[in-house]
């Protein structure tokens, strides 16, 4: 309460011979400083909605900021997506611990190679870029014809260091979101993924002229 509304309430409680105003002129100078406070609190009030519009604005563009980046990291080059295909599953849309059949219906072409061990494909992307794709299965290690995948490597040929290295780069960025951070060097990295007992070896060639990517199912036998 402003001093000067003590002062008004003061001397309505004093008798009328002391207080240096009248009732009548102390009950006005106190209905005016109510009315001014009032009308300061209401233009306090009134710019509580522009606040607020301001911090959704705020909160909005940071959204759209934090989508846009999400969508940057997400979006892959082109040979990234003709090797991996699928981002859902482990690798080209198998998962590992799947039958085998399940990689022949994933894959475009027919094996290049086939035996006891799995599968192997191969693709030619340009002239200097080519790929292969090799499933194994635990047949033999099992004695048993499962034909369950537990290995799958991808040898990746680029004629060229440059897109080697962007190549490289853009799948440890990938796997750092999937399964977090490595371990090791650049040049070869690990993943160890203990909830679905996955492990993942990133490896560049000497020569930074191609690079392979190995997925290993740590599941006992």
């Amino acid at each position: 309460m402003p001093l000067i509304q003590y002062f008004t309430h003061f001397c309505l409680l004093s008798r009328k011979e002391d207080c240096p105003i009248s009732l009548s002129e102390s009950r006005m100078l106190g209905e005016l400083v109510t009315r001014r406070t009032l009308s300061r609190r209401g233009a306090t009030f009134s710019r509580i909605p522009n606040i607020f519009y301001l911090l959704g604005v705020l909160w909005m563009l940071g959204l759209m900021a934090c989508s846009q980046t999400s969508a940057e990291e997400k979006a892959h080059s082109v040979l990234f997506e003709k090797i991996f295909l699928d981002t859902g599953t482990t690798f080209r849309g198998v998962n590992l611990g799947d039958s085998l059949i399940v990689a022949e219906q994933k894959e475009a072409n027919s094996p290049k190679h086939r035996d006891l061990w799995g599968l192997a494909y191969e693709y030619q992307v340009s002239s200097e870029q080519r790929f292969k794709i090799e499933y194994y299965i635990d047949n033999l290690k099992t004695g048993k014809e499962t034909n369950r995948i537990i290995s799958i490597i991808g040898n990746i040929f680029i004629e060229n260091e440059i897109e080697t290295a962007k190549l490289y780069n853009e799948i440890v960025r990938y796997f750092q979101r999937k399964y977090g951070p490595p371990i090791g060097k650049h040049g070869a990295y690990i993943w160890e993924n203990k909830v679905n007992n996955i492990e993942i070896r990133l490896t560049l060639y000497e020569e930074s002229r191609g690079l392979s990517v190995n997925f290993i199912d740590l599941t006992p036998l």
